[in-house]
């Protein structure tokens, strides 16, 4: 490694990205007049949005209770908030008729006209509402729902159409039944319990919609000056029967806020930070490597760079350098704008809301800056990486920004769960990729003293993907093909009859990850069958069915998809799903290696459950139901055995495994197929078991270029599985010493010895069995004919 080449393709690719006027303004001028302008723009718009007038009719304004609601055109000034009351316009009936503007009469009539209109369609959906309960149907079946639906439709589009933003509906004769109740209360009034009675049969309604801002905002006010005046009438009612008038609150307990300012602005900072961080840093990231990958091929000087005496791993790193340094700088440029804008914003704001927005946006102290410069530097790695990686495979400028979009979205789908409520670090997600990093920054924001725990593997593991993009990148760029490949039109009809017409032994590389993909959207989508599948059965009987499902999940979802590919890609089925008969000493690995790997497998899993995490409880019951002894045992091994034994192995060590060991790199193809058979099962313990068990499968599929191994394998393994969850605890202590194994709370406890047996045993028989697998794929038109029929 020429770190003084390196270097000087650093200074090359910095100096060319700020010669371009455009690419200094994207990245360093529009971050800090962006957001300034924005903000302003909000608080104008909110403003503007607050400030205009809203109309509130009131029905049967003359059959409000004492004290009185409204004054004139407005509500009485002891309810509610000033600014709120004074931007709402009552109309009533008394105004109607104190108008003396020929033109402000007909408005008001209009808008009293429309209200009633509106309460009439009101009334028209509560009577459906109520034959539909008495009759005791759903509200989405039957005449009576699609009755339901048209007028629900017709009273919006009534309000829609009406001009007002809120309608308070006053039943006829609330006022007198309100007299009447308080009549009751006062310990001199004679009035039957009846009148107390008539008190709840009807209220008044405020109608509006909250899908639109200005009725949302009218219904806001109304709703606090109504329950303003409501608490002064109860008051009153209270007095009048001489009672306290802590009476409706006999607890009342009063909530204190002990977190400091400083705490708060920790918190929400820790919220808002970790999303804005990676969503700036891959967006700082992209437009860069862009330019320098897939716009040194369009601007025609990839050539020239090719032949300077730095070598392709060089190039690479001094292209990753630079676009690494315009992530961290834009993500920085973004972020203090952001900061400096919203600090800004909330100390401008009037009143004690601003006050108290100004304090819960405090700036961050030295310690979290501190952790936001630390945890950009991985995001940074990991996404300069990806993107520059990204920008080689495109064969042009245009093709590499249609790669931003699924990187956006999959960035921003897991921000989005980064930042739900409860969604904390742990073991687990500090090694996944944006998650470990985004986790770490919330929990360091929010003061968790347990964030220096999980920095070293948050590191590592972006450490760790960044040089797996990296390498990516050097390979392609020692492809010719990759680097002056130009773009290409796409027409479906000719490349579907190129497809059909010029297939090869073997299904290419991304055939085998479309196929994946493909079982992924069909489980996906498979799992809404599942569920309504379930539907009907009782309790005794959903064990079986959901055995049965599971059969038909595993031939539809993963043998179908692989199985039609395999017939319709490959010129050779039989030797893309490795159908033939393997040597026997590799069928006596796979008879022999589940009972001594099952045992190391299963204790390995159970010893990181503290990292794993547990399995869903609801997801343990189902398991345990399928597998106990209430099931049929043919039918336990048929759906956790038989099916996935062999649906699984004709899928990812058939062709999947086919496709990723074309290009000859037997190792990276075993890698990827594990990896994929894991990410399959989902959930992590499975996931974590499966990789590892896929590993030594596909090692078996390549070193005996056989399927069958792995068939009796996966059949054998599954199925001890099966028999021992069918064992109960006193069946094993009975016939096996505690020393080897035993059953706790937790689950199955392998002795120390029969781990160390099975070890041993596992070691020799693949020393036994073993063959250089090196040998066993050959690259694509290889003139070796014996390296070729290896695969």
């Amino acid at each position: 490694m020429n770190w003084r080449d390196v270097r000087l393709i650093f200074d090359r690719e910095i100096r060319d990205q700020l010669r371009d006027r455009r690419t200094l303004f994207m990245l360093a001028v529009l971050p800090l007049l962006l957001y300034p302008a924005i903000g302003v723009g909000m608080v104008q718009m909110l403003a503007l949005l607050a400030e205009q007038p809203k109309t509130v009719v009131i029905l049967n304004a003359d059959d409000l209770p004492e004290p009185p609601l409204l004054d004139g055109d407005g509500f009485v000034a002891d309810w509610g908030d000033p600014l709120t009351r004074g931007r709402l316009t009552v109309v009533t009936d008394a105004t109607l008729a104190a108008a003396e503007d020929p033109e402000e009469q007909r408005r008001q009539a209009e808008l009293r006209e429309a209200a009633l209109a509106v309460c009439d369609e009101h009334e028209r959906v509560k009577d459906i509402e109520a034959r539909l309960e008495t009759e005791d149907v759903g509200t989405d079946s039957g005449p009576l729902g699609q009755q339901l639906a048209v007028a629900r439709e017709r009273r919006a589009a009534a309000f829609a159409g009406s001009g007002v933003d809120v309608i308070l509906r006053v039943p006829p004769g609330f006022a007198d039944r309100v007299a009447a109740v308080d009549d009751f209360l006062d310990p001199e009034g004679e009035v039957t319990r009846s009148a107390f009675e008539l008190d709840v049969a009807d209220k008044p309604e405020l109608l509006h919609n909250k899908t639109d801002e200005r009725s949302l905002l009218a219904f806001v006010g109304v709703r606090a000056i109504v329950e303003t005046w409501e608490a002064a009438l109860l008051s009153r009612r209270l007095a009048a029967a001489g009672l306290p008038a802590s009476l409706p609150k006999p607890i009342d307990a009063e909530a204190v806020d002990l977190a400091r300012d400083k705490e708060k602005s920790a918190s929400n900072w820790g919220r808002m930070l970790p999303a804005l961080l990676v969503l700036m840093v891959v967006t700082g990231a992209f437009h860069p490597a862009v330019d320098m990958a897939a716009g040194e091929k369009e601007r025609g000087t990839m050539e020239t760079l090719l032949i300077c005496p730095a070598g392709r791993t060089e190039l690479v790193l001094g292209k990753f350098f630079a676009v690494a340094c315009f992530a961290v700088g834009t993500a920085t440029l973004n972020l203090l704008s952001m900061a400096f804008t919203g600090s800004h914003m909330a100390s401008v704001m009037a009143g004690a809301a601003g006050a108290k927005a100004a304090a819960a946006l405090q700036a961050p102290g030295p310690e979290a800056i501190a952790w936001v410069a630390v945890l950009m530097l991985p995001l940074a790695v990991l996404f300069s990486a990806l993107c520059l990686s990204l920008a080689t495979f495109a064969k042009s400028t245009k093709e590499g920004q249609y790669y931003l979009f699924p990187v956006m979205i999959g960035t921003i789908g897991l921000t989005v769960y980064c930042v739900m409520p409860g969604v904390e670090i742990r073991p687990l997600f500090s090694i996944l990729p944006v998650i470990g990093p985004a986790l770490l920054l919330k929990a360091a924001l929010s003061a968790d003293a347990a964030a220096w725990l999980f920095v070293v593997p948050v590191l590592a593991s972006s450490v760790g993907y960044a040089a797996l993009a990296l390498w990516w990148c050097v390979e392609q760029f020692s492809r010719e093909d990759v680097l002056f490949r130009e773009a290409e039109r796409f027409e479906f009809g000719p490349w579907l009859r190129h497809v059909l017409r010029d297939k090869q032994d073997l299904p290419s590389f991304a055939q085998a990850g479309f196929c994946f993909v493909l079982i992924m959207i069909l489980q996906f989508f498979m799992m809404s069958y599942l569920r309504d599948g379930l539907v009907g059965y009782s309790a005794d009987e959903l064990p079986a069915q959901m055995i049965k499902l599971l059969i038909v999940q595993q031939l539809t979802v993963i043998a179908f998809p692989a199985v039609l590919m395999g017939l319709f890609l490959s010129r050779r089925p039989g030797k893309t799903f490795r159908i033939g008969l393997p040597a026997p000493r590799f069928l006596l690995a796979g008879v022999v290696l589940p009972f001594t790997v099952m045992p190391l497998a299963y204790t390995l899993v159970h010893k990181l459950k503290w990292f794993l995490g547990d399995v869903p409880p609801a997801l343990a019951e189902q398991m345990a139901a399928m597998t106990s002894g209430e099931i049929s045992l043919a039918w336990s091994l048929l759906g956790f055995a038989v099916a996935p034994a062999v649906c699984e192995e004709v899928a990812f060590r058939g062709f999947v495994l086919s496709g990723f060991g074309r290009g000859g790199r037997t190792w990276l193809a075993i890698g990827l197929s594990a990896l994929t058979f894991g990410l399959m099962h989902m959930i992590p313990q499975q996931v974590f078991n499966a990789t590892l068990l896929g590993l030594l499968l596909g090692w078996l599929a390549v070193a005996s270029k056989s399927l069958w191994p792995g068939v009796v394998f996966h059949l054998l393994f599954n199925g001890t599985q099966v028999l021992l969850g069918r064992l109960s605890e006193e069946q094993i202590g009975s016939s096996v010493p505690a020393w080897l194994l035993a059953v706790e709370a937790e689950g199955l406890i392998f002795g120390p010895v029969l781990l160390g047996v099975c070890a041993v045993l596992s070691i020799i028989v693949l020393r036994y069995v073993s063959a250089p697998p090196s040998a066993a794929f050959a690259p694509v038109g290889s003139l070796n004919p014996d390296t070729a029929d290896a695969t």
